[in-house]
């Protein structure tokens, strides 16, 4: 009887290694991307934005001031860190736009930060420049919803920074809430 305990034991000992030898390869092959290790992020989101007036004084931090445009938008967070946005400004709004993609990152728990650039038409489809937003992002603990916070800055067709332009702050504030598509 102890020898057929040792052998059943043996056995499913070498299906275990077998099994870890696999899986390590599998690692190897695929980095840390099994799915069962995704970063909890990662998904598509329904997303809600507030735009909030710029800073007081350039460069100083956003005010708490009052909503002064509220949109809806969907952000995609893929695996590897890249981002993409779609809101229904996109074709309408005080500058017609492109998608924004961007990418994001895990600073630490449930804290992440995102960059995203998007293309900024005048009226008549002609390109009038860029503008980059960056947020700070914190992740609910049921990995369900997020809110965030950030700025965004805006640059004419030439790189340079738009400064006294009616209707484009050379830097914006908003802050967003979101929950997962399902």
């Amino acid at each position: 009887m102890k020898n057929i305990h040792y052998k059943l034991a043996t056995a499913l000992l070498a299906a275990l290694g077998v099994f870890a030898v696999t899986s390590a390869a599998r690692a190897d092959d695929f980095g840390k991307d099994f799915w069962w290790l995704d970063d909890p992020i990662e998904g598509l989101w329904d997303v809600t934005v507030n735009i909030t007036p710029s800073p007081a004084t350039p460069g100083g931090p956003c005010t708490d001031g009052p909503v002064l445009v509220t949109f809806k938008a969907l952000g995609l967070y893929g695996r590897g860190g890249t981002f993409h946005d779609e809101n229904e400004t996109g074709k309408s709004g005080p500058f017609p736009r492109t998608s924004g993609l961007g990418t994001w990152e895990r600073v630490k728990g449930r804290h992440y930060r995102f960059a995203q650039k998007f293309f900024v038409f005048d009226f008549s489809g002609l390109p009038a420049g860029w503008t980059i937003v960056r947020h700070d992002v914190v992740l609910g603990r049921d990995g369900q919803t997020w809110v965030s916070e950030g700025t965004s800055e805006n640059f004419d067709v030439n790189g340079a920074p738009l400064i006294g332009v009616p209707g484009r702050p050379p830097v914006g504030c908003s802050n967003a809430t979101a929950t997962r598509f399902k």
